[in-house]
């Protein structure tokens, strides 16, 4: 009882903080590309570093975008925050729970679903993509949109993932990238590794935007 107390607790002021935050910031979004890919495809799966969630997280809430939760105790308030958020949630990541979770978002794509990966999460190493999203992209044929978020101001957290937490009233930007397919049959190795370039490129663009933008 006391532990569910706690994470009450817990979730509803990190989702407080986070609204707070995210009302105050100016955020210029670009290349925003996915409104055709949903109506030609039906459904996408976006991509972003884990480290660089928190502007897109607040961008891209209420859409009922599913997202992929570890099944640990700090998935558990992730989980709670993102679901107040106007996200689904799937549990399980690359250390457990990760073959029940991507057969759960297989079945979930028959529907036409969006999803929302953080390919490098929940531990890291930082920046490398594990092959879930580019294994479900392949199975389902749903391309994959990578997007950065970047602020001009921000505290850069010595976490693994160098978490950036914008400041309030900051200037940030919500970059889209070029979206991508993987066909059936192409090397998920390779798959991997064109993806992290197109992160990369994705999020040196986010903060390039950010920092030159004066409006």
């Amino acid at each position: 009882m006391k532990n569910r107390t706690l994470l009450w607790l817990e979730s509803n002021l990190t989702w407080l903080i986070l609204l707070a935050i995210g009302k105050s910031l100016r955020i210029k979004v670009v290349g925003a590309s996915f409104h055709h890919l949903l109506a030609e495809n039906g459904g996408l799966i976006y991509a972003l570093w884990h480290g660089r969630m928190f502007v897109p997280i607040y961008s891209m809430r209420n859409r009922g975008i599913t997202v992929l939760a570890s099944e640990h105790r700090d998935g558990e308030l992730i989980s709670r925050v993102l679901e107040r958020l106007g996200y689904n949630v799937v549990r399980g990541s690359t250390t457990s729970g990760g073959k029940k979770a991507l057969k759960k978002m297989l079945t979930m794509a028959k529907g036409k679903k969006t999803f929302a990966f953080t390919p490098d999460g929940p531990r890291g190493p930082r920046a490398k993509v594990q092959p879930g999203v580019v294994f479900l992209a392949q199975h389902t044929g749903l391309p994959i949109l990578p997007i950065a978020g970047a602020a001009k101001k921000a505290r850069i957290f010595k976490s693994w993932d160098r978490f950036l937490l914008p400041m309030p009233f900051s200037k940030c930007s919500v970059v889209f990238g070029k979206p991508f397919w993987v066909r059936k049959g192409e090397d998920l190795k390779k798959s991997c590794q064109k993806l992290e370039e197109k992160l990369n490129h994705t999020t040196m663009r986010a903060d390039t935007i950010c920092k030159a933008n004066r409006s």
